[in-house]
C-alpha cells in the first residue's frame, strides 16, 4: 500500500475542505454584517417613530380631554344634570 500517496490525498482533501469552509465563513460573515446594518437602521427608525409618538401623545391627550369634556357637557345638558 502506498501510504505516501494516501497521505498526500488526505492533505489535498483537507486543504480543499478548508478552502470551502473559509469561503462559507466569509459569506456568512458578510451576510451577518448586512443583517446587523439593516437591524441598526430599523432600530434607529423605530426610535425616531417612538420619539415622534411621545412628542405627539400629550397634544393628542389634550385634544381628547377637550373633546371628552365637550361630550360630557352635551350629555349633562341632555339629561339636565349641569
Amino acid at each position: 500500500m502506498d501510504y505516501e500517496a494516501i497521505a498526500m490525498l488526505n492533505v489535498s482533501a483537507t486543504q480543499q475542505i478548508k478552502k470551502e469552509k473559509d469561503a462559507e465563513v466569509k459569506a456568512l460573515q458578510e451576510e451577518n454584517a448586512a443583517l446587523r446594518a439593516r437591524l441598526d437602521a430599523q432600530e434607529k427608525r423605530l426610535a425616531a417613530l417612538e420619539a415622534g409618538d411621545q412628542a405627539r401623545e400629550p397634544r393628542v391627550a389634550k385634544r381628547g380631554n377637550v373633546r371628552n369634556k365637550g361630550a360630557a357637557v352635551a350629555v349633562n345638558a341632555a339629561l339636565n344634570l349641569k
